[in-house]
C-alpha cells in the first residue's frame, strides 16, 4: 500500500494516488472521480486499463476513462429531471442533454479517502442539496478490494436525505495484452436499448438472441 502525492488541479485541490495489492494483481487508484487508473497483472505486460501520467489528461480527453461517473450514469433527455412532483433544472453538457450528472459530475471531483490497506480503499464524495440541480444532500461511496490471486471488486454505494436519482457506474475501459483467451461473463437478462441520441427509450428487451447475450460467458478479443 502507498499514498502520493499525484498533482495539483487547477482549482488548488490536491489529488492523490493510491497503490493496491494482493496475489498477482497491483491497482492505482487515483482520488480525482474515484479513478482506476492502473491494473497489473503479474506476467502481463502493460496496464490493463488505459491510464494517464498526467492530471491533464483527465480534465480533457480521459476524463471518463476510469472514474466513477454520476450522480446519474448516462444521458438525460432536455437536461431535466421531476422528482416528487418537483422539476429540478441540470447543466446541459451533450447538445440538449446531461451526460453522466454534469460537468462536474463525480468524475470531476477529488473524492476523501476514508478507509485504506493495503489491499483496499474507501473512498468518499459528499454533494450538497442543490450541487448542479441535483436535490438531496449526497453522500457516494467507492469501496475497492484486491484479492489473491488477482480478483478486483468494488462496491459502489449512495445515500441521501431527499428524494433524488442516482445511478453510479464505474467507467474504466479494458484491453487484454497477451491474456489467453479472455472469456467475458454477465448474468444480465435484459438490456436497455437506446434511441439515435443514445438516450434511453424505457424498454429493456431481452439479450437472448442479441449480441449483447453474456450469461453463459463468451470468449472476446
Amino acid at each position: 500500500m502507498s499514498v502520493e502525492r499525484f498533482g495539483t488541479l487547477a482549482t488548488g485541490g490536491t489529488v492523490e494516488r493510491l497503490t493496491l495489492a494482493a496475489g498477482d494483481l497491483a491497482v492505482r487508484l487515483l482520488t480525482l472521480g474515484a479513478i482506476l487508473q492502473d491494473v497489473r497483472l503479474a506476467g502481463v505486460a502493460g496496464s490493463l486499463t488505459p491510464g494517464s501520467e498526467r492530471l491533464a489528461d483527465y480534465a480533457g480527453p480521459m476524463r471518463f476513462a476510469g472514474p466513477v461517473v454520476g450522480p446519474v450514469a448516462n444521458r438525460i433527455a432536455g437536461a431535466g429531471v421531476t422528482i416528487a412532483g418537483r422539476r429540478h433544472r441540470l447543466i446541459a453538457t451533450e447538445g440538449p442533454n446531461t451526460l453522466h450528472g454534469g460537468p462536474r459530475g463525480t468524475h470531476a471531483r477529488v473524492w476523501r479517502i476514508d478507509d485504506l490497506g493495503s489491499d483496499r480503499a474507501v473512498l468518499v464524495l459528499e454533494l450538497a442539496d442543490g450541487d448542479e440541480g441535483w436535490p438531496g444532500n449526497r453522500r457516494f461511496t467507492a469501496a475497492f478490494r484486491v484479492e489473491a490471486p488477482a480478483r478486483l471488486s468494488l462496491r459502489l454505494t449512495s445515500a441521501t436525505d431527499a428524494p433524488t436519482l442516482a445511478n453510479l457506474a464505474n467507467h474504466s475501459y479494458w484491453r487484454l495484452p497477451g491474456c489467453p483467451a479472455p472469456v467475458l461473463a454477465c448474468p444480465a437478462e435484459r438490456f436497455v436499448a437506446l434511441d439515435g441520441a443514445k438516450l434511453a427509450t424505457g424498454a429493456t428487451p431481452p439479450v437472448a438472441g442479441t449480441p449483447v447475450d453474456f450469461r453463459g460467458g463468451r470468449s472476446v478479443g
